[in-house]
């Protein structure tokens, strides 16, 4: 392209700029405190605080003492907490954990029914399965504070789909979209392990799964259970472990 701006058209440009009294305000003000100060936007300060409502517990904080790694600290320093915590995971067992489904009043439950159950006071999510008929447990043991256990929201329907009321960071509806297997089971997209959300005839939550499910056995796998096994019940479910875990708080 040659073709050359004129003096005359310089000075139509100065003349259209002076007509307009803001430009000169904003031309002094980025003159007074620069381009970035000057179109700073304090709403969107607002709009985009640093609050979250959904705290994770980190444990001990590792400092990386100047090596350059300050990057692979911060990472590692971050998911500690979840990895050490509620979520261990190991792979090729079938590791009952501290994650339960809510009943209509938003208490936990205590399992599927009378016959199988986790031992904690509760009701049943199908008090009259497996010929059953009481509709909670009272005899048994308290749960304990709810920062020990994941609760989960109430639903009617009896299915393992329902990944819409996952706990973000519970490693269950990240893992989709998910498909369907040879076996009609749920299988995630992350290595193709089996994913079974908790319902009210398995109100409690597991890990891992059974080794000889192969490779939908792995470390995100995720299923169901009645309870049983957890404290203790009439029926415990031998298939069923669980593991102490300890995090360091300081």
């Amino acid at each position: 392209m040659d073709r050359k701006i004129t003096i005359k058209e310089l000075k139509n440009f100065k003349k259209q700029y002076h007509k307009n009294s803001t430009n000169k305000i904003i031309e002094n003000v980025i003159t007074r405190v620069g381009i970035d100060e000057a179109c700073f936007n304090h709403e969107t300060l607002i709009e985009n605080q640093n609050l979250f409502n959904v705290e994770t517990s980190l444990g001990s904080v590792q400092n990386q003492s100047q090596s350059g790694r300050c990057w692979c600290f911060a990472g590692t320093n971050l998911i500690r907490g979840n990895i050490a915590g509620i979520y261990d995971m190991s792979g090729g067992v079938y590791d009952g954990i501290m994650a339960v489904l809510a009943d209509q009043n938003g208490n936990p439950m205590s399992g599927r029914n009378k016959l199988y159950n986790s031992g904690f006071n509760g009701t049943y999510g199908c008090p009259t399965c497996d010929n059953q008929s009481e509709l909670e447990l009272t005899t048994g043991e308290n749960f304990p504070e709810e920062k020990y256990y994941d609760k989960y929201n109430y639903i009617s329907q009896p299915s393992v789909y329902f990944y819409d009321r996952r706990i973000l960071g519970d490693a269950t509806g990240e893992l989709g979209p998910f498909e369907t297997g040879t076996n009609d089971e749920s299988l995630s997209s992350w290595y193709k392990v089996q994913i079974s959300f908790i319902n009210r005839n398995s109100p409690w939550a597991s890990r891992g799964n059974f080794h000889s499910m192969g490779t939908s056995s792995g470390i995100l796998a995720g299923n169901t259970h009645y309870g049983s096994g957890l404290v203790y019940s009439q029926a415990t479910n031998v298939n069923t472990t669980f593991r102490i875990i300890l995090t360091p708080t300081t």
